[in-house]
């Protein structure tokens, strides 16, 4: 039988999880539980989603979670949660950092395959659309 604990608090069910899904590999703090599409480690509590990276640097510096402050890993690991790693940013200094980068998330030579309007690596978004066209040939009689 599995007894589910009930916390009292974000604060001491985050420390649990981090005590029992953290990694270190080079220096970095890999958050291991549960990860979002895009690579950023993630967990519920009372029926919300947070990211826990964001969650970790909100706290140790007095920011507000809802705030429009936007980190940005200096180590480029999306599941790293490490607070020296982690850099706030406006929205506008975080996309500046985003733009210059000259390989896309799965590895892609930008200056290659370019970007398109939104930012986007040219090679991942074909993929993107290629994959949508074959999901929407499927009919269902």
């Amino acid at each position: 039988m599995i007894i589910k604990r009930k916390y009292n608090s974000l604060n001491e069910k985050l420390l649990a999880k981090i005590i029992h899904n953290s990694t270190i590999i080079n220096e970095c703090i890999i958050y291991t539980a549960s990860l979002d599409s895009d690579g950023y480690g993630e967990f519920y509590f009372n029926g919300k989603k947070f990211k826990v990276h964001r969650l970790i640097a909100c706290i140790t510096r007095s920011i507000d979670y809802n705030s429009y402050v936007e980190f940005h890993h200096k180590c480029s690991n999306k599941a790293c949660f490490n607070n020296n790693h982690l850099e706030a940013l406006t929205k506008r200094e975080h996309s500046k950092i985003t733009m210059t980068k000259k390989f896309c998330t799965r590895g892609h030579d930008i200056n290659i395959a370019g970007r398109n309007k939104w930012g986007e690596c040219n090679s991942c978004y074909s993929n993107k659309r290629k994959t949508n066209r074959k999901r929407r040939k499927v009919k269902i009689w």
